[in-house]
C-alpha cells in the first residue's frame, strides 16, 4: 500500500488547517503571517513570526503543535520539502504534456481535455445508481457530505437545493468526523464520502483510507449503516457493513456472532456480502446490499434484475433466544411488519432480513437459510450472547474465480 511521505500528509493539513480558521481566532493570525512568508520562510525565526502576528511565541509553538509538528524548525523545513516536491512534480507534468507547444496549441488543448472529461462522464454516468442515490436523499432525514474543502466546493448548491426541500443537510471535514463533532445521526442518515480519484492522485490512497477508517467507526457508534460499493481494500480496512465486488479471483469476508449474514449473488458473477445485526436490519443493509450490487450490473453493462439473484441467509441468532425490549420490537413490526415479532419481547432478525431482501425485489423463493441459530449451536458456532460477550467470531465469505 502507497503510503504518503509525511512532508506530503503534514503540508497539506496544515494548509487545510489554515484555511478554515475563524478571523477572531487567535491561529488566523499567525497562519496569515506564515503565508505571507511561505515563498521564504526558512529565514524567518519565531521571534519574528510572533511579533507579525501579534501573538506571544508559546502561541506560536502551541499552534505548530496543533498542526502536527514538534516544532518551528521541523515545521518549516518539511513545509520547504512539501513545496518542493509539489512544485517539481507539477513542474514536470506541464512539460510533459504540453511540451513544444505554442500558446495557441495549448490553449486548445486544455479545451479538447476539458470537453473529453464531460463527455466520458456523460457516457459513464449510471442513471439507475444516480436514482437510487436520490432516492435514499428523498428518504432521509438528514444527509452529511464528508471531504476535504477541496472536495466539498461543488457540493455547496447541492447543500442548497435539499435544504429548500427541508433536509438537514450538513458539510463536514474529516477532521470534524475524527473527533465526533457531527449532530445526531440515525439509521435514516445518509452519509456522502468523497475523494478526488486515486487514478488522478495515487498518493492519496492511504489518507483515504484513514478517512473511510474515521467515518465507519462514528457511523457504527452511532448506529448508521456503512456500505462500501466495490472497493474490497476500503470495506476491510474501515469495517465496513458491506461490500459489493463485481472482479473475479477477490474474497470478501465479513465476521459475526448473532448478527446476521447475508450474500446475495447476481448470474453475472458479481456478488455482496453483507452483516446484519439489529441496527443494520432496521437501516435496511440487506436492500442496501442488493442495490449496490444491482449498481454493479448496470455499471458494466449487465441486464440483470434483481429478481434474478440469489440470497444467502446464514447462522445467527433465531427469534427463540434473541430477547429484547418491546420498544425494539415494535419498530422492526413498524418497519416490516408483524413477522419479525415473536411475542412482545422477542425479534425475528431473519425475517427482517427477508423482508429487506424482498423490497430490493429479490423473489422469496430465492432466499435460502441455514435455519441454524448462533445461540442454540454454540458447539458450531460463536455467540455473543450466549457467551456473555466473550467469544470469537465466524466469518461468511464469498468469491469467484475466472
Amino acid at each position: 500500500m502507497l503510503k504518503l511521505p509525511r512532508p506530503e500528509r503534514n503540508g497539506k493539513h496544515f494548509v487545510s488547517y489554515c484555511n478554515k480558521r475563524n478571523k477572531s481566532d487567535n491561529d488566523y493570525s499567525i497562519a496569515q503571517a506564515v503565508f505571507r512568508h511561505m515563498g521564504d520562510i526558512l529565514p524567518l525565526s519565531q521571534e519574528q513570526l510572533a511579533a507579525e502576528s501579534h501573538q506571544s511565541e508559546a502561541s506560536a509553538s502551541r499552534f505548530f503543535r496543533r498542526c502536527g509538528f514538534a516544532s518551528f524548525w521541523e515545521f518549516k523545513t518539511q513545509m520547504v520539502n512539501f513545496l518542493t516536491q509539489r512544485r517539481l512534480r507539477k513542474t514536470q507534468e506541464t512539460l510533459n504534456r504540453y511540451h513544444g507547444m505554442t500558446d495557441r496549441e495549448v490553449s486548445r488543448e486544455l479545451c479538447r481535455y476539458a470537453v473529453q472529461n464531460l463527455e466520458q462522464t456523460t457516457e459513464r454516468m449510471d442513471l439507475a445508481q444516480l436514482a437510487r442515490i436520490v432516492e435514499l436523499f428523498r428518504q432521509s432525514e438528514q444527509v452529511y457530505f464528508v471531504g476535504d474543502m477541496r472536495e466539498l466546493e461543488c457540493f455547496y448548491s447541492l447543500q442548497l437545493d435539499l435544504m429548500c426541500k427541508g433536509q438537514a443537510v450538513y458539510h463536514c471535514n474529516f477532521d470534524e468526523v475524527k473527533k465526533d463533532e457531527l449532530p445526531a445521526m440515525n439509521e435514516k442518515t445518509v452519509v456522502c464520502i468523497f475523494s478526488v480519484s486515486e487514478r488522478y492522485y495515487p498518493e492519496e490512497r492511504q489518507l483515504l483510507l484513514e478517512e473511510a477508517r474515521a467515518l465507519a467507526k462514528l457511523c457504527h457508534a452511532r448506529h448508521v449503516p456503512f456500505v462500501v460499493d466495490d472497493n474490497v481494500e476500503v470495506a476491510l480496512a474501515a469495517g465496513a457493513d458491506g461490500v459489493a465486488v463485481a472482479v473475479p479471483d477477490v474474497t470478501a469476508l465479513l465476521c459475526f456472532a448473532d448478527c446476521t449474514p447475508v450474500i446475495v449473488v447476481s448470474p453475472s458473477g458479481a456478488y455482496a456480502v453483507a452483516h446484519a445485526g439489529w441496527r443494520g436490519a432496521l437501516a435496511g443493509i440487506p436492500a442496501k446490499a442488493v442495490a449496490a450490487l444491482a449498481a454493479l450490473d448496470v455499471r458494466a453493462g449487465r441486464a440483470v434484475d434483481p429478481s434474478e439473484y440469489n440470497a444467502y441467509v446464514g447462522p445467527h441468532i433465531g427469534a427463540e433466544c434473541y430477547e429484547c425490549g418491546p420498544d425494539l420490537v415494535g419498530r422492526f413490526v413498524e418497519r416490516f411488519g408483524a413477522s419479525c415479532a415473536r411475542g412482545a419481547d422477542h425479534l425475528d432478525l431473519e425475517a427482517a432480513v427477508r423482508a429487506s431482501l424482498a423490497e430490493a425485489g429479490i423473489a422469496p423463493e430465492r432466499i435460502a437459510s441455514s435455519g441454524e441459530c448462533t445461540a442454540c449451536r454454540d458447539d458450531l458456532y460463536f455467540s455473543y450472547r450466549k457467551s456473555g460477550g466473550r467469544c470469537g467470531r465466524h466469518s461468511a465469505f464469498a468469491g469467484r474465480k475466472e
